[in-house]
């Protein structure tokens, strides 16, 4: 464990205290995610998210504009699903999730699942895939939310909401309550029913 991430396992140990402040050294390989080494600290089910809803990552996360490639989510019965599952009042930049597929159920996003209550994510950018299984998918965030912002930022994977009712959008599935998109872009093929 350390706040400064310079691994994917330090990547993975964030979530031993979600309220620090964290900067990444080094761009980041997460192939490992994949969970074909079972020798490894993950299952097929991939990358554990980091923050839950009711115990969101609510501190500093400063990618240094490195990025993290070839991560892989499959917890497709699992909601608030991302690199960051839930944030509260954090604040994520400078960081790329490149490639990789992410699949979850409600709330699903390339680099948030849920960004709640005035968190911000600035200078930050998404090219994985993203699926739902029920509804709340975006190539950036599932839910942008209670006052929360996105800023200069993007995402170009496809995204995909398959349940009844699905919401889906390029870049947040959802942004309401008061929250904020300026300066920001999605080009990914978007398939949902809302």
């Amino acid at each position: 464990y350390s706040t400064n991430i310079n691994n994917l396992h330090q990547l993975q140990l964030m979530a031993v205290d979600l309220t620090k402040n964290y900067t990444v050294h080094h761009n980041i390989d997460a192939t490992a995610t994949k969970g074909v080494n079972t020798s490894d600290m993950w299952s097929t089910a991939g990358f554990s998210p980091i923050g839950t809803y009711g115990n969101e990552f609510k501190g500093k996360f400063d990618g240094l504009n490195h990025t993290i490639s070839n991560l892989y989510i499959n917890r497709p019965s699992q909601n608030f699903v991302g690199l960051f599952g839930t944030t509260s009042a954090a604040n994520i930049q400078n960081v790329g999730v490149v490639g990789g597929s992410i699949t979850g159920n409600l709330v699903v996003g390339g680099l948030v699942g849920g960004n709640y209550y005035n968190a911000t994510i600035r200078s930050s950018y998404s090219t994985a895939q993203v699926t739902s299984k029920g509804s709340f998918a975006g190539g950036l965030t599932g839910a942008n939310e209670a006052g929360s912002r996105i800023e200069n930022s993007y995402a170009t994977g496809d995204v995909t909401a398959q349940g009844i009712n699905s919401w889906a959008g390029g870049l947040s599935g959802n942004n309401y309550s008061n929250s904020v998109i300026k300066n920001s872009y999605a080009t990914g093929a978007v398939s949902g029913i809302d």
